[in-house]
């Protein structure tokens, strides 16, 4: 169901809340964040121009709001991993399942990887909301034996920009899905026996 398709309710905050924050998605990931407007999102909400500030500072922070919920999405899918697995496997299977759900929803990810705070004083190393993402690597990397924490880092980082890369192609339309999930396959295998290697 589209924001459009369900009716944002001013009596229930919470829903109203969600009604602006997925028309906002959907706006983003339809037209991108530099075409994204208060207007145009509360039009896709059924909610007035001034709702959204009941909600949202400005626009900036709904597109944060909205960024934040991707990545979230993405790491609660690393939570269903089961605790169970060695290092060996949970460092595979922490990249793969970041690397499918980049691929399934590419554009989403691109969002995710690419906002940065427009009011910062200086920009990071990586944009907040894409930490949240490298995060899950560099622990399963650390995990594995012998590694160092700066190693570790490094390595987290290398898987992360490796992710970039597949869901860029996946965007760009250069190779099918499946090409794209083999090459996932393929990655983590490879850097497995690097970081193993030592």
């Amino acid at each position: 169901m589209t924001s459009a398709e369900r009716p944002a309710g001013s009596r229930n905050p919470t829903r109203t809340r969600d009604a602006i924050l997925d028309a906002a998605r959907e706006l983003v990931l339809d037209a991108g964040q530099e075409r994204l407007s208060i207007r145009r999102v509360a039009e896709r909400a059924g909610v007035t121009h001034g709702t959204i500030y009941l909600y949202f500072r400005d626009k900036d922070d709904l597109l944060y709001q909205v960024a934040e919920t991707s990545a979230q999405e993405m790491v609660a899918r690393l939570r269903r991993l089961p605790r169970s697995l060695d290092a060996i496997e949970r460092l595979r299977q922490t990249y793969l399942c970041l690397a499918d759900a980049a691929l399934e929803a590419p554009d989403a990810f691109h969002f995710v990887f690419t906002l940065r705070p427009t009011r910062a004083t200086a920009a990071p190393a990586m944009p907040p909301l894409a930490a949240v993402l490298e995060a899950p690597l560099v622990d399963a990397v650390a995990a594995l034996p012998g590694q160092a924490e700066q190693t570790a880092a490094l390595d987290g980082r290398a898987l992360l920009l490796g992710i970039v890369g597949l869901v860029e192609a996946a965007r760009a339309g250069i190779a099918t899905p499946a090409d794209l999930r083999r090459t996932a396959e393929r990655t983590v295998a490879l850097a497995l026996a690097g970081v193993l290697a030592g």
